[in-house]
């Protein structure tokens, strides 16, 4: 799910967001009462430069590293390096971000690189047999502007994101299976929306399962790919945290199979930051 390639954990977004809107604690609170520490770990300290990322872990393998100036994984500019290798596919990526507790910004580029999907003849429709056609693995840029926020609402939260990409380095009036989005596009531009309500499953809210829809288009005639999903996600420790989702189409221009058209993943998530008021593992 690209919204959740974010820098840090959903469950950041909705307290303070919360208490920005309403100025009240999301629960009810006693003298005694603390912020919770999974939630509020990387608030605290003073602001400064530092060095930041997470390692993630499951269905794929990604690294992130930001360099820049804030509290990181809470309020924070940067500058970030990324990559990411599955299966199918390889992905390098650089850009800017800008992290807070209720959205984040990232502009960056990337490459693409395929193992073994082909750039592919224009058809009105294809079929998942196109997708093993004889040719040499697609590798093309993405120029890549996205947004994701937060909005507190009853039980959880809602998410959303958009993202609008540029392609670069497709043939003439060829398409391609656009691996991060898993769908047949045709550039130059390629754009996708996510929303999902998280509910919150317990009193601690650690633990969240979310019904997901998203949509991808592109510039192209044939309409553009609706998918319907779960999401699950659990924040284990201050810094570990799990994400995992699944999507199925319910509208597309193609006919490409269960797995081909599928969108989901699993993944573990390990955060650090130089300037961590108390670093551990996990």
């Amino acid at each position: 799910m690209r919204g959740f390639e974010s820098a840090r954990s959903p469950c950041f977004a909705l307290p303070v967001l919360a208490a920005l809107l309403w100025g009240v604690p999301l629960r009810a609170a006693t003298p005694t009462t603390v912020p919770d520490p999974l939630v509020y770990h990387f608030s605290h300290g003073r602001p400064g430069v530092a060095v930041a990322g997470a390692t993630y872990l499951g269905l794929s393998a990604r690294s992130l590293v930001m360099v820049g100036y804030g509290r990181p994984h809470w309020l924070f500019a940067a500058v970030h390096v990324q990559s990411a290798l599955t299966s199918e596919f390889a992905v390098q990526a650089a850009g800017v971000r800008v992290v807070a507790p209720v959205a984040e910004l990232i502009l960056q580029a990337r490459r693409v690189g395929s193992y073994k999907h082909p750039f592919l003849a224009p058809r009105q429709r294809y079929a998942e047999s196109a997708l093993s056609a004889s040719g040499k693995a697609a590798q093309y840029y993405v120029a890549e502007a996205a947004l994701s926020a937060y909005l507190p609402a009853y039980a959880g939260f809602i998410y959303a994101s958009a993202w609008v990409n540029r392609l670069y380095g497709l043939p003439e009036a060829h398409f391609v299976f656009e691996e991060v989005t898993r769908a047949i596009v045709r550039g130059p531009w390629l754009g996708s929306e996510q929303l999902a309500y998280f509910l919150y499953l317990g009193r601690s809210g650690h633990h969240r399962l979310a019904p997901l829809v998203e949509h991808v288009w592109s510039s192209r005639e044939r309409g553009g790919l609706f998918r319907l999903g779960l999401a699950f996600s659990a924040q284990f420790t201050r810094h570990l945290s799990c994400l995992a989702y699944v999507t199925e189409p319910v509208h597309s221009p193609d006919s490409l199979g269960l797995w081909a058209s599928a969108g989901g993943g699993v993944e573990f998530r390990y955060a650090w930051s130089s300037t961590d008021p108390a670093p551990a593992f996990p």
